[in-house]
Protein backbone atom coordinates (compact mmCIF):
# COMPACT_ATOMS: atom_id res chain seq x y z
CA UNK A 1 0.00 0.00 0.00
CA UNK A 2 1.34 3.50 -1.04
CA UNK A 3 1.57 5.63 2.62
CA UNK A 4 2.32 9.30 1.57
CA UNK A 5 4.19 11.42 3.68
CA UNK A 6 2.48 14.38 4.86
CA UNK A 7 4.20 17.88 5.70
CA UNK A 8 2.72 20.42 6.79
CA UNK A 9 4.73 24.22 7.72
CA UNK A 10 5.11 24.43 11.26
CA UNK A 11 7.43 27.70 12.00
CA UNK A 12 6.84 29.45 15.03
CA UNK A 13 6.19 32.46 12.55
CA UNK A 14 2.73 30.21 10.99
CA UNK A 15 1.59 29.26 14.55
CA UNK A 16 2.97 31.32 17.14
CA UNK A 17 -0.12 33.14 17.26
CA UNK A 18 -2.63 30.50 16.94
CA UNK A 19 -4.53 29.68 19.90
CA UNK A 20 -5.63 25.90 20.45
CA UNK A 21 -8.46 26.48 18.36
CA UNK A 22 -6.79 27.90 15.58
CA UNK A 23 -3.63 25.91 15.89
CA UNK A 24 -6.15 22.59 15.11
CA UNK A 25 -8.07 23.84 12.64
CA UNK A 26 -4.73 24.64 11.25
CA UNK A 27 -3.76 21.06 11.52
CA UNK A 28 -6.88 19.30 10.38
CA UNK A 29 -6.99 21.48 7.18
CA UNK A 30 -5.84 18.92 4.48
CA UNK A 31 -5.27 21.53 1.73
CA UNK A 32 -2.09 22.69 4.16
CA UNK A 33 -0.18 20.07 3.80
CA UNK A 34 2.12 18.91 1.43
CA UNK A 35 1.77 14.68 0.26
CA UNK A 36 4.91 13.05 -0.76
CA UNK A 37 4.26 10.07 -2.91
CA UNK A 38 5.72 6.54 -1.78
CA UNK A 39 8.45 5.56 -3.98
CA UNK A 40 7.98 2.05 -4.85
CA UNK A 41 11.15 1.03 -6.61
CA UNK A 42 14.03 0.46 -6.04
CA UNK A 43 12.79 0.16 -2.52
CA UNK A 44 9.37 2.10 -0.41
CA UNK A 45 10.59 5.10 0.84
CA UNK A 46 10.46 9.01 0.20
CA UNK A 47 12.74 11.98 -1.48
CA UNK A 48 11.83 15.25 -0.64
CA UNK A 49 14.05 18.33 0.06
CA UNK A 50 13.28 20.38 3.00
CA UNK A 51 14.09 24.36 3.08
CA UNK A 52 16.57 24.39 5.95
CA UNK A 53 15.88 26.76 8.72
CA UNK A 54 12.21 26.15 9.07
CA UNK A 55 10.03 23.02 10.78
CA UNK A 56 7.62 20.97 9.54
CA UNK A 57 4.92 18.95 11.21
CA UNK A 58 4.94 15.19 9.56
CA UNK A 59 3.31 12.12 9.38
CA UNK A 60 2.71 8.84 7.62
CA UNK A 61 -0.29 7.58 5.91
CA UNK A 62 -3.58 8.66 5.95
CA UNK A 63 -4.14 8.94 9.51
CA UNK A 64 -0.70 8.96 10.74
CA UNK A 65 1.54 5.73 10.77
CA UNK A 66 2.84 5.59 14.54
CA UNK A 67 6.29 4.37 13.62
CA UNK A 68 9.14 2.50 15.57
CA UNK A 69 12.16 4.05 13.26
CA UNK A 70 12.67 5.94 10.69
CA UNK A 71 15.96 6.81 8.46
CA UNK A 72 16.37 10.40 7.58
CA UNK A 73 19.31 10.46 4.81
CA UNK A 74 20.77 14.01 4.01
CA UNK A 75 21.28 14.02 0.28
CA UNK A 76 23.89 16.63 -0.22
CA UNK A 77 26.47 18.10 1.89
CA UNK A 78 25.98 19.75 5.27
CA UNK A 79 27.89 22.35 6.44
CA UNK A 80 28.32 23.41 10.02
CA UNK A 81 26.87 26.61 9.05
CA UNK A 82 23.62 25.63 7.69
CA UNK A 83 20.33 25.88 9.26
CA UNK A 84 18.44 22.90 10.95
CA UNK A 85 15.83 21.41 9.94
CA UNK A 86 12.81 20.67 12.85
CA UNK A 87 10.36 17.59 12.02
CA UNK A 88 7.30 17.50 14.83
CA UNK A 89 5.53 14.48 14.41
CA UNK A 90 2.61 12.23 16.74
CA UNK A 91 4.28 10.95 19.63
CA UNK A 92 3.10 7.51 21.28
CA UNK A 93 6.44 5.96 22.29
CA UNK A 94 9.86 6.64 22.94
CA UNK A 95 11.71 6.96 19.71
CA UNK A 96 15.29 5.83 20.01
CA UNK A 97 14.99 4.01 16.63
CA UNK A 98 15.17 7.64 14.93
CA UNK A 99 18.42 8.42 13.43
CA UNK A 100 20.00 10.62 11.59
CA UNK A 101 22.81 10.61 9.41
CA UNK A 102 25.03 12.79 7.00
CA UNK A 103 28.16 11.33 5.07
CA UNK A 104 28.04 8.31 6.98
CA UNK A 105 28.15 10.15 10.45
CA UNK A 106 25.88 9.40 13.15
CA UNK A 107 24.10 11.65 15.08
CA UNK A 108 23.03 11.84 18.68
CA UNK A 109 19.02 11.46 19.37
CA UNK A 110 18.83 14.47 22.02
CA UNK A 111 15.35 14.05 21.75
CA UNK A 112 14.84 11.51 24.28
CA UNK A 113 14.92 12.61 28.03
CA UNK A 114 18.56 11.28 29.78
CA UNK A 115 17.00 11.31 33.13
CA UNK A 116 13.42 11.30 35.07
CA UNK A 117 13.60 15.22 35.66
CA UNK A 118 13.03 15.45 31.97
CA UNK A 119 10.56 13.53 30.91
Amino acid sequence: MNQPLKVLPYDDSIIGGMNETELAAYELNTTNYGHVPMKVKPNKNWAQAFVLGHKYKIHIGVVGIDFESIVITVAQPYKPTDGSVYFIHNFTDVREGIEVRSNGILYANESIAQNSVDY
